[in-house]
């Protein structure tokens, strides 16, 4: 049983004029434990398609312990922007013999 989701949302970021999303979602599982996730998506126009670009993920066995481990999960998908703009920056010489 995959337990009871208790926290869905998402919010849209715009960095280096690309729009970003951070999904997140919390269950609360019969073993008692909340799962936590978040997930960092390439936004189009609102939507999102294909796979995520980063995902994070936690599990906590204490309801006071969910907030704070959320907010480091989106804490690290916002980090993960930052190093996917600066991969786009890099300028590779490929040369095929």
């Amino acid at each position: 049983m995959k337990g009871e989701i208790i926290h869905t949302d998402f919010e849209t970021l715009t960095e280096y004029e690309q729009d970003y999303r951070i999904s997140t979602k919390v269950r609360f599982r019969a073993s008692g434990t909340y799962r936590i996730k978040a997930l960092l998506w390439k936004s189009y126009g609102g939507s999102v398609r294909g796979e995520p670009l980063y995902k994070s993920t936690a599990r906590v066995s204490d309801m006071e312990d969910v907030e704070e481990s959320l907010q480091e999960r989106i804490d690290r998908c916002v980090e993960k922007i930052e190093d996917v703009e600066k991969a786009k920056l890099l300028d590779i010489d490929v040369s095929v013999n």
